[in-house]
């Protein structure tokens, strides 16, 4: 195989093969075409480059590590990379903490220390005032680390519970710690997905869901069964007691929770990525029966908690925008139900994934709401009046999975909430009830002076007339005469909310790493995502995908025509989901973009559905072997619109070899298939770091490398000047 190297000449970037040759187009590693070729109702479809889905063969293994060298050499040859990596590095190196949570006399939260890769778990007594760590997460092994969810806490505040994952897992183990002891317990409960735990009163035990062993001959697939069991503390998990499951469900998830008042254990079974769930319920004590109290398909309901035998849901049935209603257990048909909180037509319900946007705190309902893209806390009584809206500093965000969210009790006096935007920092807030006082509880300190800053909301218009909001942060002080570099990020797609977030998502890299240098950075908020309600979500989904990506161009020329930027010196990123929309808009636009960053990306939508979690979002893009479903998804399919002979601007895929979500395969696929068909001397780079996984749990430094290698891509390709 060839070697190649980048050279620095002036200001021009150029390619020294072999034997002294200079062109300006890179040598990129061979890739051998093989011949599969498959029917699709009647549609021959090429796939030669299939053998890069094996990972382990030696093929594969050489492509990708003389993929790896190639983007090494073109890091390496950057002058300023070790400038922008300091920059990311000092940037980022700023304390966070999550949301606290009572137990007792205890107080539990997790903080991120600057230095340090992951964050650690603290306790405070309420009689001290120095926090101990009670689980640290750097400690763990190279190949191990702790899940991005919160561990949960015994009511007695005494034991923690906590997931850890290894690279290349499809599922986690829960294990157990004596906080007193600082020990873990024997036990570690494997096979479990997306649990949630629910903690007997006694502390002697939580239930928990985990995934079925595949049959005999058979590997686990993207398809399971899942069951509900009781653990005990201290016993083997073959000694854990079955107490639910649901045949008829398909890829069930159980979502068990014990009532305030400890008297009822309600289960919610949904199946994954799909807007439908089902409520089960039975005393908690005894083993009787458990009671169906919700159980009618396509139809969603998330447990909120209860007053005696009135229990409150939030759902979005009969209410696209969402509602809370009350289910009267101790009656039977429509007269058991009735409305609490009206659904609000002006804005959203928040709600992400199985996570509720609404909480019983102080015998209230604080409730989250999202409109035009930020969040709103308002808090109402329990028969449903409103009370008031807490004030917030910033159009930002509320709720986030790893920050834990809101945190207080039902009969509690306080409660904790996170907040962020683009140019306000992840902050921690105190409300407390009695006095109604809203106040500060823990903010980073971060050298950067927010009033240089402005964040606007533009809003554009898609191809069919639906407008598109747009967050727009910069300096103030820029001139908007089309000379600035811009980057749009995005989604778009399965329900999630994209609000504004103080760091790259799933990162503590602050956007100030991009927006020091005069950069601008978009935001576009997109059908497929929940900002605007399920019917906002179903206008980008399945058929209606091409949308998400007509919705992501109206803004990319919006901000053009604004003068915000040009084609040249615009630059788009997403992952995952927003991988899929970037490669999109790579092959449908090349025209409208000076670089182009796709991360874990979904890629080739024939096969997606085959491995990772790709069975769990045929709802959400539909099934290949549908031939109707066939027909839009190969119109858009990124691996399938590389054009010959095309000349598309800069692009950097990155991908893990760890991801168990989306399969590498995507990108090294995309990657081969460009190289070979682009025209033109723009790069085409490929990273695939060899011990990461599709976010959330890589280690900070390697995520300071990653920003510092993406953005240094972009500074270069967007000619942006580094001191």
């Amino acid at each position: 195989m060839k070697k190649c190297g980048w050279i620095l000449t002036g200001v021009i970037l150029v390619l020294a093969g072999c034997g002294g040759k200079i062109s300006s187009r890179p040598d990129y590693p061979q890739a051998p075409k093989g011949e599969v070729v498959e029917d699709y109702h009647g549609t021959k479809v090429a796939d030669p480059y299939r053998w890069l889905e094996d990972a382990q063969s030696k093929e594969t293994v050489v492509w990708t590590t003389a993929e790896n060298q190639l983007t090494d050499e073109y890091i390496n040859s950057l002058p300023f990379y070790k400038t922008v990596e300091e920059s990311v590095s000092r940037l980022s190196a700023y304390s966070t903490m999550s949301v606290p949570v009572r137990r007792g006399d205890r107080v539990f939260y997790q903080k991120k220390e600057p230095g340090r890769d992951h964050p650690v778990v603290c306790l405070v007594l309420d009689r001290e005032t120095e926090a101990r760590v009670v689980l640290d997460r750097n400690d763990s092994g190279p190949d191990e680390a702790v899940s991005l969810y919160p561990p949960s806490f015994s009511p007695d505040g005494k034991l923690m519970a906590y997931t850890t994952q290894k690279i290349h897992e499809q599922f986690s183990r829960v294990k157990i710690r004596n906080i007193d002891e600082g020990k873990d317990y024997e036990e570690a409960l494997e096979r479990t997905f997306a649990t949630e735990l629910a903690w007997t009163p006694d502390s002697a035990g939580f239930y928990y869901s985990a995934v079925d062993k595949p049959a005999e001959g058979e590997k686990d697939g993207f398809s399971f069964k899942s069951r509900l069991y009781y653990h005990q503390v201290g016993s083997p998990q073959e000694k854990d007691i079955e107490v639910f499951s649901n045949p008829s469900l398909l890829n069930p998830i159980y979502v068990p929770r014990i009532t305030g008042d400890r008297k009822y254990l309600v289960v919610t079974a949904a199946e994954a990525n799909q807007s439908s769930s089902r409520v089960y319920y039975r005393p908690l004590s005894g083993q009787s029966d458990f009671i169906t109290l919700l159980d009618r398909k396509g139809e969603e309901y998330i447990f909120l908690g209860n007053s005696g035998e009135t229990f409150y849901f939030q759902t979005t049935v009969g209410a696209p925008n969402g509602k809370v209603i009350s289910v009267d257990i101790s009656k039977s048909g429509p007269e058991s139900r009735s409305d609490v909180i009206a659904e609000n037509t002006e804005s959203v319900l928040y709600r992400m994934l199985y996570m509720p946007g609404v909480k019983l705190v102080h015998s209230q309902f604080v409730a989250i709401y999202e409109q035009n893209a930020h969040h709103r806390i308002r808090l109402f009584h329990l028969d449903g009046s409103f009370d008031r809206e807490l004030e917030l500093p910033a159009m930002g965000t509320v709720v986030g999975i790893a920050s834990g969210g809101i945190s207080g009790d039902p009969g509690g006096d306080d409660m904790f909430f996170f907040f962020e935007s683009f140019i306000y920092p992840p902050t921690i807030y105190r409300y407390d009830f009695g006095a109604g006082e809203l106040s500060i509880y823990d903010q980073p300190k971060i050298d950067f002076n927010p009033a240089d800053y402005i964040t606007e909301q533009i809003f554009a218009t898609s191809r069919d007339g639906t407008p598109v909001p747009v967050f727009v942060t910069r300096k103030k002080s820029l001139a908007l005469d089309g000379r600035n570099p811009a980057l749009i990020y995005a989604y778009g797609g399965f329900s999630l909310s994209m609000p504004p977030t103080f760091t790259f998502h799933l990162t503590q890299i602050p956007l100030l790493a991009w927006l020091e240098k005069g950069g601008i950075y978009a935001q576009a908020t997109l059908r497929g995502g929940s900002e605007f309600g399920e019917a906002w979500h179903r206008a980008g989904m399945l058929g209606n995908k091409q949308n998400v990506f007509d919705d992501f161009y109206a803004a990319a020329e919006h901000l053009i025509a604004l003068k915000y930027t040009s084609a040249k010196k615009l630059a788009i990123f997403g992952q995952s989901n927003g991988g899929l929309l970037t490669a999109t808009a790579l092959t449908q636009r090349p025209d409208l973009y000076g670089a182009v960053i796709s991360k874990v990306p979904v890629i080739d939508m024939l096969r997606y559905n085959l491995g990772g979690g790709g069975g769990f979002w045929v709802p959400e893009y539909g099934d290949p072997q549908n031939p109707d479903h066939f027909k839009f998804l190969y119109a858009y399919s990124p691996l399938h619109n590389v054009k010959e002979k095309t000349v598309y601007p800069p692009v950097f895929i990155q991908t893990g070899e760890g991801d168990t979500n989306v399969l590498p395969f995507h990108a090294k696929k995309f990657a081969a298939t460009l190289q070979a068909k682009a025209a033109g001397k723009n790069p085409i780079l490929l990273r695939v770091q060899q011990k990461a996984a599709h976010g959330g749990t890589t280690p900070h430094s390697v995520v300071v490398k990653e920003y510092s290698e993406f953005l240094s891509f972009l500074f270069r390709e967007l000619d942006v000047r580094i001191q």
